[in-house]
């Protein structure tokens, strides 16, 4: 025995178009998901400040506690305008504070992968610190202002 279903004129169409668009759309999202990629996580004792310039954004990762004539990790992420790490930069560190009598530290950060990048200093003296990240991309340079506070 067959079974005859009555179906309405352009039904089937329609239905078919639904689940069609349904899917297109779910995979969009995804594709707009790849292309931003979540940060790092924050490390135990880290502080995370964030700054903008021209559409790149940078991600500062540094001790929360900085002290002096110790050895200190400062981590640097970018991103692009839509969320995508940017990989090919050449960044580097310009820290200093209000004394003359202090030379600027500039070390140069490592490229750790994924739009991460790290480098080591050691602050000299306990005070305020200016930490700018210095990045270029292309011929084009990017910067960006931190602050923290170093104790003794």
């Amino acid at each position: 025995m067959f079974k005859i279903c009555c179906v309405k004129p352009g039904e089937q169409h329609h239905t078919a178009w639904r689940r069609t668009s349904g899917l297109l759309i779910a995979v969009l999202l995804l594709a707009a998901c790849a292309q931003a990629t979540a940060l790092p996580a924050l490390r135990a004792d880290y502080a995370r400040q964030q700054q903008q310039d021209g559409g790149l954004t940078f991600t500062l990762d540094a001790p929360a506690a900085p002290r002096i004539n110790q050895p200190q990790r400062l981590f640097i992420t970018l991103r692009d305008r839509r969320g995508a790490p940017v990989p090919d930069a050449e960044v580097y560190f310009d820290l200093d504070m209000d004394m003359l009598c202090l030379s600027h530290n500039q070390p140069i950060a490592d490229h750790l992968g994924d739009g991460s990048y790290a480098a080591d200093t050691v602050y000299v003296m306990a005070g305020d610190w200016r930490i700018r990240v210095i990045a270029t991309i292309e011929e084009v340079e990017y910067r960006a202002l931190f602050t923290t506070s170093v104790v003794e």
